[in-house]
Parts: structure tokens; C-alpha cells; sequence
């Protein structure tokens, strides 16, 4: 249980990046390829993205995990002018190891600049939308500057909980934004606290596990050249989840909120904070619903609710509720086939008016056990 809570708190990216896996620290050897399909409409303005996720995750004895990852992309925006981007993104390694006797995880990575940045004018609004948080794309962005991490984490128990801490510190490389200019933009470096608790529970007569998770991250200044030019607030994430069984059926609930300050900009004078707060709270809800494996075949469905309010200009909210199923098919002892399908349907606010939206995305891959 202690390895569970660490391999949660302490590689949260490497999670995401391979979800299909169990959450342990060990794992076999395994490559994973994906091509994903996803779609966005919101009034008359459409986006659209292919990307082919790829990564491999690699043993090295019994107390060190390796990771990379990569996946090409290729978007097109149609907002009455056309507009397209597409190309590599950066290459991503990294992984964990057990030290000090086994009683803390050492996390590690680095984020290698091979993917496409310097982008041009007809590429820039392309990435604006990618990057806009109440879609999630699978790869909101292609490239940035060579990024350094490294984190250390425990855990303990205390009573009936098994809590566990740490923090990661990530060195933020600079990289050029656009075509043509001879200054780099360095993003801030970051540091991020986490501390999470699990246990076993019964509620509503029902036995189930619950962990939850608090991360607190500090960001510092942006540069331009040599100028301060911004600073993102400080952003705190609360997530809980919750599995247990229903009849026959695995559950898990995942809920999510994710808050952040106000920013610091430079207005040519000063640099303090912003009059209005730009930034808005998330809220999100993801449900899973898996069925009894049958012939080396399980079914699931799923559901996600997305809520994220405006900002005090009026900008960033999104109502978006989005139902989908998927399937798990082993075709051979080392090999399993995936696929999932969502639909999605709400509304997001513009800053002067709320307009409607539907997404779809759908994703297919194979997994090899080495």
C-alpha cells in the first residue's frame, strides 16, 4: 500500500501517459501506441487533432522504473479561414527508483525540445485552442524548452491511513514562441508539495477504497529577454477518488478541483498583480464502470463531467458533460488491443456571451508485454 500511494503522488505524469497500467511501482516491460482522434465544435469555429501517442516503460531491477514518451500530432482550425499545425512533440523521459534503504522514491525527468515550437503566424492560433483547458487534448502543446526535474517522496502509516509526501522541483527551460524572434521566453521554474492519505472504508454499507490527494504548486517568473514579463498564480489541486465493487462490477469515481491565484504581469511599469483574477476553478468528475472480464474481453463504460467557472472577465467557463464506453481485447499472452469512443455536449463562455459546443473523441492502441 505504501508503494501505491508513492507511485500516485510521486509520477502523476507517468501515470496519465500509461493509464491502462495496474497502480504499483513494478510493472512488467511495456510499449504502448495509440492514434487518437479528437473533435470540438463550439458555434461555427471547429478544431480537430490527430495524434499518435507512443511510450515505453522499462524495469531496471527490482527498484528502478524508466519511461519515454512522444506523440506526433496534426490539427486544423476552421473558423471561416483555415489554419493548420502539426509535427513531433518533445520527447519525454523519465522515472522513479526506491533509495535510502527502500524508504523514499526518487523521481526524475527531462523534457527534451525535439518537438515543433517558433511557430508562425498561421500556426498560433492553431496552438491557442489546443491549449485551452476545458478541451484537454491529448497533446495541447508541441514543443518548449529543455526541462529538468527531480522530486523525493515517503510515506507512512498512521493508523488505519497510509499517508504519503514529497516534492518535486521543475526547472523550466527557455525556448522561442515564435518565428522570427531572436529573444527566448523562459517560463518560471516550479515547485510543487504533495501530500495524499488512502485507506479502506465502508460507506453507504458498501466497503470501498478512497485516497486523496493535495498538491500545492509555486511558480516564478516568467522572462522575456531579461525582463520579468509575467508570473502564474499559485495553483492548489484536490482530488478524490474512490473504487469498490457494484453486483460483479469494478467502480471508480475520481473527483477533482484544481484553484489558482491571480497572476503577475508587467504593465511597462510595474510588475504586480492583475486587477481582475484571469484565472478560473476547475471542477471535474470521472466515473469508470467496468464489467467481469469475459474471454480475455472486458467492457467498460465511463462518464466525465467538466464545471469550470468564468474568471472576472468573464471568460473560461465550461459546462461540459461527456459519456463514452471503451474496450480491453488480449489477443495473445503479451499483447491487448484498446479502444474508446466519448461524446461530448455543453456550453463554454467567451467573455461576451456563452456559446454551445459538442466534442468527440475517439482512441484506439495496442499494449506489449515484452
Amino acid at each position: 500500500m505504501k508503494i501505491r500511494i508513492l507511485f500516485l503522488m510521486a509520477v502523476p505524469a507517468a501515470v496519465s501517459l500509461v493509464q491502462a497500467q495496474p497502480f504499483r511501482l513494478q510493472s512488467d516491460r511495456i510499449g504502448t501506441c495509440q492514434a487518437v482522434y479528437e473533435s470540438w465544435k463550439a458555434k461555427d469555429d471547429k478544431i480537430t487533432e490527430f495524434a499518435f501517442p507512443f511510450s515505453v516503460v522499462y524495469p531496471f531491477g527490482d527498484k528502478t522504473k524508466m519511461y519515454a514518451v512522444t506523440a506526433p500530432a496534426f490539427s486544423n482550425l476552421d473558423t471561416g479561414e483555415k489554419f493548420s499545425l502539426g509535427g513531433w512533440s518533445d520527447l519525454k523521459i523519465g522515472g522513479h527508483s526506491l533509495v535510502f534503504d527502500d524508504k523514499m522514491l526518487l523521481t526524475f525527468g527531462l523534457n527534451l525540445p525535439t518537438g515543433k515550437h517558433a511557430l508562425t503566424s498561421e500556426q498560433v492560433p492553431v496552438a491557442s485552442v489546443l491549449a485551452m483547458p476545458a478541451f484537454n487534448f491529448r497533446v495541447p502543446t508541441l514543443g518548449q524548452g529543455l526541462d529538468v526535474q527531480a522530486g523525493l517522496n515517503g510515506a507512512g502509516e498512521f493508523g488505519d491511513f497510509v499517508v504519503g509526501y514529497g516534492a518535486t522541483y521543475l526547472i523550466k527551460g527557455p525556448f522561442q514562441p515564435f518565428d522570427g524572434l531572436e529573444d527566448s521566453y523562459n517560463p518560471g521554474d516550479e515547485i510543487t508539495f504533495a501530500l495524499g492519505a488512502d485507506r479502506n472504508a465502508v460507506l453507504l454499507g458498501r466497503e470501498m477504497r478512497l485516497t486523496a490527494d493535495v498538491l500545492y504548486t509555486l511558480y516564478f517568473p516568467d522572462t522575456w529577454g531579461e525582463e520579468k514579463v509575467f508570473q502564474s498564480g499559485n495553483r492548489i489541486w484536490i482530488q478524490v477518488m474512490s473504487t469498490f465493487k457494484w453486483n460483479e462490477k469494478d467502480v471508480a469515481v475520481l473527483i477533482r478541483e484544481r484553484i489558482k491565484g491571480k497572476n503577475k504581469k508587467n504593465t511597462g511599469e510595474v510588475f504586480d498583480l492583475e486587477r481582475k483574477n484571469s484565472n478560473a476553478n476547475q471542477f471535474e468528475i470521472q466515473a469508470y464502470l467496468y464489467a467481469p472480464p469475459k474471454e480475455d474481453m472486458q467492457l467498460y463504460g465511463t462518464a466525465e463531467i467538466r464545471l469550470y467557472s468564468k474568471n472576472d472577465f468573464g471568460s473560461g467557463g465550461a459546462t461540459l458533460f461527456g459519456p463514452g464506453c471503451g474496450i480491453r481485447k488480449r489477443t495473445s499472452p503479451g499483447m491487448t488491443l484498446t479502444g474508446e469512443a466519448r461524446i461530448y455536449f455543453g456550453n463554454l463562455s467567451t467573455g461576451t456571451k456563452s456559446v454551445s459546443a459538442t466534442g468527440f473523441k475517439l482512441s484506439g492502441g495496442l499494449e506489449y508485454l515484452f
